[in-house]
């Protein structure tokens, strides 16, 4: 098994790389100056080695394991054009169930707090139903139609990223060789890909690991908390068609194999609901 495979690069950006291009999608065209909060460390010493390398394989062994989980998270959309900034919030709130089984609730509130939209999106693995209640609309999709599209990465981060990503590891899963020590030596045969940093955020200390792909505009961080090696916080930059776009997704709260019902990832629609074409998730359609 090569971690490389699992997490750097390929696997990692791949799974990510579509988010700009979305939000991009959703709301603006524009023009803006980039910004940079890439992760700098270079070099680290054999003392940091034996800190950071194995934090990231206990955090990837954490992450990447349960078959099942619950996420609830609030996701920042931030997108710059000159002088204008557009800038708004997702609450999220998924089940998930590998290999691509999942139901999110997401909702984009009002500046008083309360929720000015809903939207419910659930898969059974093959297909995937977008429900709006307030219109009362649903719309039919295939899981790849679904994962391709501009909707894809408002059930979150995390559960995007567990979703691309578990296809790649769940044979080793299954079979017991994907465990710490393994992914440890990997780690340490081959880490040139990640770099890292430690930041403190509201009085906390984090580990910021960072990961560029040479032929993506894009790159990707990750908070970890040290003490429960499980990621707080995914981070997502880049520039696209002359925009800057910054998406952050706070985890609020991650509980894995939690009890689900039996009709958890299923939909069936009330009566006088309406089935549409399709059904774009975002905070300004009317």
């Amino acid at each position: 098994m090569k971690f490389q495979k699992i997490i750097l690069l390929v696997g990692l950006t791949a799974a990510l790389s579509g988010v700009c291009p979305a939000v991009y999608n959703q709301f603006v065209r524009a023009q803006a100056a980039p910004k940079n909060t890439s992760v700098q460390q270079q070099n680290p010493t054999q003392n940091e080695k034996d800190v950071y390398l194995p934090l990231l394989a206990r955090t990837l062994v954490n992450f990447l394991t349960p078959k099942t989980y619950r996420s609830d998270s609030r996701m920042e959309i931030e997108g710059e054009y000159g002088a204008a900034n557009v800038k708004f919030t997702v609450n999220i709130n998924t089940s998930v169930k590998a290999p691509n089984q999942f139901r999110s609730e997401i909702s984009f509130p009002g500046n008083n707090g309360v929720p000015v939209r809903r939207y419910t999106v659930i898969s059974n693995g093959k297909q995937v139903w977008t429900y709006r209640p307030d219109a009362r609309q649903y719309a039919v999709s295939s899981y790849a139609e679904f994962d391709r599209s501009d909707n894809s990465f408002l059930i979150g981060l995390l559960p995007s990223l567990y979703l691309n990503l578990f296809p790649s590891v769940q044979e080793s899963i299954a079979s017991g060789s994907f465990d710490y020590k393994d992914l440890l030596t990997q780690l340490q045969a081959d880490s040139n890909g990640v770099k890292w940093k430690k930041q403190n955020i509201e009085g906390k200390e984090y580990y910021l690991y960072g990961i560029d792909e040479p032929k993506s505009a894009y790159q990707f961080n990750f908070f970890v908390e040290p003490e429960t090696a499980t990621i707080k916080q995914i981070q997502l930059e880049g520039r696209e068609k002359e925009m800057n776009i910054i998406v952050k997704d706070k985890i609020i709260r991650r509980v894995e194999n939690p009890t689900l019902a039996a009709n958890t990832f299923t939909f069936s629609p009330h009566r006088g609901v309406k089935r549409v074409k399709t059904i774009s998730i975002n905070p300004f359609e009317q």
